[in-house]
């Protein structure tokens, strides 16, 4: 077979990969970075596909990796849907911090009791947004995925 048979074969395979076959385990953790990833791997590919349309390739990878990302976040989405328990929680504490490099982040320290009764102590990154709608001692609600509970996002409606 011609080389740019075994470059469009790679293609198919890399974007079905990473936009139907791509485990939850790994996109939620590094979201970001498995939708670069798959995005510069399906570049690579269509240039040595399409040599003549490389200038058609950048941006149409730039667009691949938001159309990952966005497929990973309606993936996270569908799941809180399906497999969401929505729980109370204190918040225990409250931190941010600012640097002059990175910017600044925000973190709440939660206790909420699971579906099966285990408590649960932990911290999560949030939103300035949320961030200022929480204080110490304050009940939320939360919800997480019972089928991967490290997803995870507040309710503060």
């Amino acid at each position: 077979m011609k080389p740019k048979v075994y470059w469009g074969l790679a293609f198919l395979l890399i974007f079905v990969t990473f936009y139907i076959l791509m485990p939850a385990d790994i996109y939620l953790h590094i979201r970001v970075l498995t939708a670069i990833t798959g995005s510069l791997l399906c570049f690579i590919c269509l240039t040595q596909l399409l040599p003549k349309l490389r200038f058609i390739s950048i941006p149409l990878s730039v667009l691949m990796a938001a159309w990952f990302y966005v497929r990973y976040s309606a993936l996270e989405d569908a799941e809180l849907k399906e497999y969401g328990e929505i729980v109370p929680a204190t918040v225990l504490d409250v931190y941010s911090h600012h640097n002059a490099k990175s910017g600044a982040s925000y973190k709440l320290f939660l206790a909420y009791y699971r579906k099966n009764g285990e408590i649960i102590r932990e911290e999560m990154y949030v939103s300035p947004e949320e961030f200022a709608a929480t204080g110490k001692g304050q009940q939320i609600r939360l919800i997480y995925s019972t089928k991967h509970p490290e997803l995870k996002r507040l309710i503060l409606k």
